[in-house]
C-alpha cells in the first residue's frame, strides 16, 4: 500500500512530499533558494538522514558562524 503525505508549496519557504512504500520511503524536498544554498540543503538532508538511520548525533555539525568560513570563501571572484 502506498500513501502519500503532501504539503502546498506554493506559499511556502519549504516543501516536503513523503511517499511510503511497501519497502521503505520516498522523500522529495524543496526549499525556495533565499532559505538556503545547495550546500546547505545537501548538508540538511544528510543530517536528517543520518538521525533517521539510528545516529544519535551528526557527522558533520553545521557553521553558524561566518567567521568560522575560511576567508577565501567569503568572496566570490569571476574570471575576466
Amino acid at each position: 500500500m502506498k500513501r502519500n503525505f503532501e504539503f502546498d508549496a506554493s506559499n511556502e519557504m519549504h516543501s516536503f512530499l513523503v511517499t511510503e512504500l511497501e519497502d521503505g520511503v520516498l522523500i522529495g524536498c524543496s526549499l525556495n533558494h533565499t532559505t538556503a544554498d545547495g550546500e546547505s540543503f545537501w548538508h540538511f538532508f544528510n543530517s536528517w538522514s543520518e538521525l533517521n538511520a539510528g545516529h544519535e548525533t551528526i557527522s558533520r555539525p553545521p557553521l553558524m558562524e561566518r567567521a568560522q568560513i575560511p576567508k577565501e570563501l567569503h568572496q566570490v571572484h569571476f574570471p575576466l
